[in-house]
This record gives structure tokens, sequence and C-alpha cells, in this order.
């Protein structure tokens, strides 16, 4: 019996969640729901992906050919001891919001303050949510 990496019980684990899994230029994604995303990225941080390098948003809106919602934030969570790394994904029409994940990781608070002022997205329950780099005008 091969012995499952820490991507691919995290994957698992989201899956059975109701997660949908997948895979780009060899980077390993699961797309949850938006409700689901603290619980997500929670049971990637308890498996063991230790630190958070990054939230991103993505913005579809002329992308050609896409059919899906307008937005994709994407948590980008990696394991130092594992050296391996995973995208927890949630997409959102505009007006959708995020509960924030500041809780988990405080570092996360700057990641999240740039998707909201790049992209609009909001994060509930966020402490400072707050422009960070365009003028409030």
């Amino acid at each position: 019996m091969a012995v499952l990496s820490l991507v691919e019980k995290v994957v698992d684990q989201l899956k059975d969640a109701g997660g949908k899994p997948g895979e780009f230029k060899g980077m390993t994604s699961v797309t949850v729901e938006r409700d689901d995303v603290v619980g997500a990225v929670q049971t990637a941080k308890d498996a063991g992906f230790n630190m958070i390098s990054d939230i991103f948003g993505i913005d579809y809106l002329e992308y050609p050919g896409h059919q899906s919602k307008r937005f994709t934030v994407a948590y980008n969570l990696y394991s130092i001891e594992a050296n391996e790394r995973v995208y927890i994904r949630v997409n959102l029409d505009d007006g959708e919001t995020l509960q924030t994940i500041t809780d988990l990781w405080k570092g996360s608070s700057f990641m999240e303050r740039e998707v909201y002022d790049m992209f609009g997205v909001q994060f509930e329950g966020h402490p400072d949510l707050r422009k960070l780099i365009t003028p409030e005008d």
C-alpha cells in the first residue's frame, strides 16, 4: 500500500467534505463552497500546512470561455516540513462575501485587505478591513 503525501491526505479529506480537487501545471487545488472556506483552511492547517504564503484573487470578467462565477479567491498553503503546497479555492459572484481566516492566521489580515482593495471581496469578521493600496476615493 502506497503512502499518501500530505497534499493527497488533505485533498481526500476536503473531497469527503464536498471539495472538488483540481490540478494545473503540477499545482494541486481544492475548490470549496464559500461557507466551507474556514473549515477547509483549518483542515489543511491541522494536517500540517503550517504557513500561508498568499491569498489572491482572480477576476474572470473578460476571460475567454469562462462560464462560472466571476471571481476566485485562492489560499496558497505550504507545509515547511513536507515541502508541499496546496491551494484552496473559492468561486464568488459580485457581492458575495467570505469569512475571514484571521483567527487561523493573523498574517492573513494584509492579504485579505489586498484582495478586498483590488477585487472588492468583503471578508466578514475581518478586524480592520480597509483599503491597503488604492486611495479611498
